[in-house]
């Protein structure tokens, strides 16, 4: 496999996982919403883990 074959494949991994984190985090986001919604505990919740 050539140099170049071997950045791109790499960039190509690298940019799924990006891609893949931010759906997760996403996710994350709809779930605290939906479970606590809007409320003082979400802002503490939030403020906890930020």
């Amino acid at each position: 496999m050539s140099n170049k074959r071997k950045v791109v494949r790499a960039a190509g991994v690298i940019l799924a996982f990006s891609i893949v984190g931010r759906l997760l985090g996403f996710v994350r986001e709809q779930v605290i919403a939906a479970t606590f919604g809007t409320s003082m505990n979400t802002d503490a919740y939030l403020m906890a883990f930020t």
